[in-house]
């Protein structure tokens, strides 16, 4: 798909509506937000929206190596002090409970619930040293040469790196900087397809080769 000349065919804000009705990411980040900047705005806002904060679009996953699960996390909220970084949470594990709901749970739900929230605190320690320990830390938790996370945004999926990741392991958040994340997500989005586009053409040109020589 191209992205056609805004000075011909629509007013702007006829556009900024036909962008809001995009549902490619990939496209509306690599091609529809380089037109100009009221554009590159309002697919930032698009981004913000009906990506980063719809769990069913963007999912973040560590691999904290071969003692523990994945750990899956979805947005949480924005940093009040900079809107360009978010925080990054766990979803539905809500453990923490009030004296009064406490008292009305069963000792066995309670005491299951505790053990949960241990072996919680256990995968975050594991997780801090993951991405902050040395290979032989590492090696003890996991292998070191596993990708240490993957970001997906709808259908892509890559190990993307997260720009100025912060562990904030009291609040069990993570925190990134994620205007550059998907900057960089879909950077190496198009040069994988075009790597994949040059080997098919190159194995094109091959068989064309082989045919013409047997003829």
């Amino acid at each position: 798909m191209t992205t056609p000349n805004v000075n011909v065919f629509l007013p702007p804000k006829l556009w900024l509506n036909v962008l809001r009705q995009h549902t490619d990411p990939s496209h509306l980040w690599q091609s529809c937000r380089q037109v100009s900047k009221v554009w590159r705005s309002e697919v930032d806002r698009i981004f913000s929206a009906r990506y980063l904060q719809d769990q069913r679009m963007t999912e973040l996953q560590f691999d904290v190596g071969k003692k523990f699960t994945p750990l899956a996390m979805h947005f949480d909220r924005f940093d009040v002090d900079d809107p360009t970084r978010c925080f990054f949470v766990e979803s539905g594990t809500p453990f923490d409970f009030t004296a009064e709901e406490a008292s009305e749970r069963p000792m066995t739900d309670i005491d299951a619930d505790i053990a949960k929230r241990r072996a919680r605190l256990r995968l975050w320690a594991g997780l801090e040293v993951y991405l902050g320990g040395d290979d032989a830390a590492r090696r003890e938790i996991g292998r070191i040469d596993r990708t240490k996370h993957t970001i997906r945004v709808k259908k892509v999926v890559n190990d993307t790196e997260l720009p100025g990741l912060r562990l904030d392991y009291d609040n069990q958040a993570v925190s990134f900087r994620w205007l550059d994340m998907f900057d960089r997500l879909f950077r190496e989005q198009q040069a994988l397809e075009n790597m994949s586009a040059n080997s098919l053409a190159e194995v094109g040109q091959h068989d064309d080769s082989c045919c013409r020589t047997t003829s």
